[in-house]
């Protein structure tokens, strides 16, 4: 499998997870090697550069957008190129609405391959993912079907 495009992986994640996913932020959002915009009737693309893909321009540390705003927030191969990924989960936290999911996916320490953009900073584990959901409802952290190389995390918002 060619490890320099990822997201053939993460839209069959997602064609296997349907529902209905209501207003959707993704942070992270610049087409570098495809997106999930397909998926989602009301989507908002959100990078820190103008560029494919993306509606807004902004910083994860400071979301342009009121308190639960959105009825599901994604990170898709975005925390790992965040130098302070945990001010971007908080803010993710800070506009999902209340009964609203989460969803990240990015390579784990299994993916060894440097995919700067702008840069990339870190690998993560399914023990990280959980961290990152506790206190979410419906939680579920795993492997993307057939690749042990990239992490996903759901829950839903309490």
């Amino acid at each position: 499998m060619d490890s320099s495009n990822m997201t053939s992986e993460i839209s069959d994640w997602f064609r296997a997870n349907k529902r209905n996913w209501g207003r959707t932020l993704d942070v992270g959002s610049l087409d570098v090697n495809g997106n999930v915009r397909e998926f989602f009737k009301d989507y908002t693309g959100l990078d820190q550069q103008n560029g494919s893909n993306v509606d807004v321009v902004g910083n994860g540390h400071e979301l342009p957008f009121p308190d639960e705003s959105f009825d599901t927030v994604l990170a898709l191969n975005a925390i790992e190129h965040d130098p302070e990924f945990w001010v971007t989960i908080a803010e993710m936290k800070r506009v999902l609405k209340k009964g609203g999911f989460i969803v990240l996916i990015t390579p784990n320490y299994f993916y060894k391959t440097y995919h700067g953009h702008p840069g990339d900073y870190y690998r993560f584990s399914q023990d990280s993912f959980r961290f990152f959901v506790r206190g979410y409802a419906n939680t579920d952290v795993g492997f993307l079907p057939n690749r042990g190389d990239m992490v996903y995390a759901i829950g839903q918002k309490t």
